[in-house]
């Protein structure tokens, strides 16, 4: 019988040698290297090379860009005067459908968030929207707004 396991073992054993190593080497890759732990130093013209960026990566060329793009401003006026109107539509359709559900015998709850139609309903996210409707309010989002326009 070992005579049989002989050509075999030839076989598993430089395999399976060849498997363990190739395991070692990619679970652990800094194993053949050395870690360097010390910390980057940044010198003063490194410092001067990232202060001194081109125009297209600063904020002033990004503002330069959206409000001289003047199909960007046609659209952002046509959306923003109309954004409101529509969500508030949108909550008024909502109360009109809760009257025509419970005169049909249906039981309605309307809690602002969720708008429940005998046990199941969806979420209306009146609350978030009340949220982002003031902070639209706010004077540094008016001041946006009056440039785009």
């Amino acid at each position: 019988m070992t005579k049989n396991l002989k050509p075999v073992l030839k076989i598993v054993v430089p395999v399976a040698l060849v498997l363990i190593l190739a395991v070692v080497l990619f679970v652990y890759p800094g194993i053949l290297t050395e870690k360097d732990d010390s910390p980057e130093v940044v010198t003063a013209s490194t410092l001067e090379k990232i202060v001194q960026t081109s125009d297209l990566s600063t904020f002033t060329s990004v503002y330069n860009g959206i409000v001289g793009n003047e199909s960007f401003c046609t659209a952002f006026a046509a959306i923003d005067d109309q954004f409101s109107a529509e969500v508030q539509a949108v909550f008024r359709r909502l109360d009109q459908v809760e009257q025509h559900l419970r005169a049909g015998g249906h039981s309605v709850r309307n809690s602002g968030d969720y708008f429940i139609i005998d046990y199941s309903g969806p979420g209306t996210f009146r609350s978030t929207y009340e949220l982002l409707a003031a902070e639209l309010e706010k004077p540094a989002y008016q001041q946006m707004c009056q440039l785009l326009h």
